[in-house]
């Protein structure tokens, strides 16, 4: 669910109105909860594959908007060349809903067997980047120690602690 659908919700039942667009609502109540933080070493990363001009994109699953989620990666890696961000709340599904990756492979023009996806998420990035046919990557660097236990995948998958081991498994 889309985080304009709840703000609308909570706030109509209140009787309260904005003056703002939901757009700037959502930058404003964002950037107040968190002002975000890139992992380390994602920036080499992403220098590193722009300057061997690899392409790259986004799936995310996250409440607030792909343009939202846009400015914010913006902000945060202004050498991003990312071709598309896809946000799940703008889908109305989740990972590891293979649909969301299908549509990445669409946007990027590739078969699927031919995109590397990396998550931090066996259940969700690993497992929904395998049923599309992709090359999954689970970064590990990004989990947290008292995070729930993960699902476990029943095929071999690709594993990194560090985005600088990508560098360092990329043909």
């Amino acid at each position: 669910m889309h985080e304009w659908m709840l703000v609308r919700l909570i706030y109509g039942r209140l009787g309260i109105e904005f003056d703002i667009d939901m757009a700037e609502f959502e930058r404003i109540f964002w950037t107040g909860l968190s002002a975000g933080e890139i992992t380390p070493h994602a920036d080499e990363l992403l220098d590193h594959l722009n300057g061997r001009g690899i392409r790259t994109g986004v799936i995310s699953n996250i409440i607030f908007s792909g343009s939202a989620l846009g400015e914010r990666l913006d902000r945060l890696l202004p050498n991003n060349r990312f071709e598309f961000i896809i946000a799940s709340s703008d889908y109305a599904v989740r990972k590891p809903n293979r649909s969301l990756f299908e549509i990445a492979a669409l946007k990027a023009g590739l078969p699927p067997n031919e995109i590397w996806y990396c998550g931090n998420s066996v259940r969700k990035d690993v497992i929904g980047a395998h049923s599309a046919g992709m090359i999954p990557v689970l970064y590990e660097g990004a989990r947290g120690k008292d995070e729930e236990p993960d699902a476990e995948a029943d095929f071999s998958y690709l594993h990194i602690g560090d985005w600088r081991e990508m560098i360092e498994l990329l043909p």
